[in-house]
C-alpha cells in the first residue's frame, strides 16, 4: 500500500499500462486485479485492452459481464470469425490505447507471436 492508504502504487490519471510476459505467466489475471484494484480506488473510466490472440481460451473477454459489472468495460477483439481474419486493432481499441481519461490495461498474448500486433 502507498503512504496515502491507496492500494496502486501511484493515482492513474490518464495511463495505459501494458502487461506482457511468456506465455501462461498470469498477465490476464494481473491485468484484471489491476483494473479491479484501480475501479476500487475509484478511477473512472477503467478499460481492459484484450489483445491476446495467441491463446484466446483464458482471456479477459470471458469476464467481461462479471467485469462490466463492476464498471470495468473490456475492449476485445470480435471474435466470431477464424482467428487469422479478426482485426487486429479495432477502433475502440485504438482509441483506448491513446490513453484517454482513466486508466486501461492492456492484456498482450504470451511467447514470440504475443508482440507481433505491435508490426501493424
Amino acid at each position: 500500500m502507498s503512504k496515502s492508504g491507496s492500494s496502486l502504487p501511484w493515482r492513474p490519471s490518464r495511463r495505459v499500462l501494458l502487461f506482457s510476459g511468456p506465455m501462461g505467466s498470469g498477465k490476464t489475471e494481473v491485468a484484471i486485479n489491476f483494473a479491479l484494484a484501480a475501479r476500487r480506488e475509484g478511477v473512472r473510466p477503467v478499460r481492459i485492452v484484450d489483445l491476446d490472440f495467441v491463446n484466446p481460451y483464458f482471456c479477459a473477454r470471458e469476464r467481461a459481464k462479471e467485469l462490466g459489472a463492476v464498471g470495468v468495460e473490456v475492449i476485445s477483439a470480435p471474435w466470431g470469425r477464424a482467428r487469422g481474419d479478426a482485426p487486429v486493432l479495432t477502433p475502440e481499441m485504438v482509441g483506448a490505447l491513446k490513453g484517454g481519461e482513466g486508466l486501461t490495461t492492456v492484456d498482450l498474448g504470451g511467447g514470440p507471436a504475443g508482440g507481433l500486433w505491435w508490426e501493424v
